[in-house]
C-alpha cells in the first residue's frame, strides 16, 4: 500500500490493490482508456498457488498408491514362488509331527522379519537421499525456483503420512503373504513331499 501510494504521488496512473489478480487481468482484456499501472501483491497469487498445492497432493497421492500396489503384487508373487521352492521342506516339518498352525505361525513371522527389514532399510535410504538432495542446484530447471530455497530443495519429513504408507504397506503385505501360507499348510505332507512345484 506504501508503494502504491508513492507511485500515485508520483502521478503513476495505478490500478486498484486487489487480492485476486484476475480482477486486473480481466479489466485488461477490456482494455484501459489510458496507459495504466498496476501493482500485483503476492497475496493476490495465492489462489493459483493453492490450484498447483492440490494438484501435487493429486498426484502425489496418485505416485504412491500405484507403488504400494507394486509393492505388494511384487512382495505377494515372490513369496509365493519362494513357499512353492520350499514344499519339500514344509512336507518335512509337517510328516515329523509340526502342527499347521506352528508352521503358520513360523512362516508368517519370516514375512514379518523380512517386510520390517524392508520398511527399515527404505526409510533409511529415503532420509539419506532427503540429506543429499540438499547438496544439488535445481536453478537450472525453468520456473523451478517457487519450489526452491537458496536455489536448493530443503525437503520436509511427514512423518505421520510416512508411517501410514508404512502401515499399508505391511498390512496389504502381510494379508498376501497369509493367503500363500495357509494355502500351503493346507497341502497334505504326503503330496507336499511328493512335489515342490506345484501348490
Amino acid at each position: 500500500m506504501i508503494l502504491q501510494n508513492a507511485l500515485v504521488a508520483e502521478n503513476f496512473r495505478m490500478f486498484p490493490l486487489v487480492d485476486d489478480k484476475r480482477i486486473f487481468y480481466n479489466q485488461l482484456a477490456n482494455g484501459f482508456k489510458d496507459f495504466t499501472w498496476a501493482l500485483v501483491p503476492l497475496s493476490a497469487n495465492l489462489s493459483d498457488v493453492s490450484v498447483m498445492e492440490i494438484a501435487l497432493k493429486v498426484v502425489s497421492f496418485f505416485m504412491i498408491s500405484m507403488l504400494v500396489v507394486i509393492i505388494v503384487t511384487g512382495i505377494g508373487s515372490t513369496w509365493r514362488v519362494i513357499v512353492m521352492k520350499r514344499l519339500g521342506e514344509l512336507g518335512i516339518y509337517r510328516s515329523v509331527g509340526m502342527q499347521r498352525h506352528v508352521l503358520l505361525a513360523t512362516l508368517l513371522w519370516e514375512a514379518v522379519f523380512l517386510v520390517f527389514a524392508g520398511c527399515t532399510c527404505g526409510v533409511f535410504f529415503a532420509l539419506l537421499a532427503q540429506k543429499l538432495i540438499q547438496f544439488v542446484d535445481f536453478t537450472f530447471i525453468p520456473s523451478f525456483d517457487i519450489f526452491l530455497t537458496d536455489g536448493k530443495i530443503i525437503p520436509r519429513t511427514d512423518w505421520l503420512g510416512g508411517a501410514s504408507v508404512i502401515a499399508l504397506v505391511c498390512v496389504a503385505t502381510l494379508a498376501v503373504v497369509l493367503y500363500s501360507v495357509r494355502k500351503t499348510t493346507t497341502i497334505m505332507p504326503s503330496i507336499a513331499l511328493s512335489s515342490s512345484d506345484s501348490l
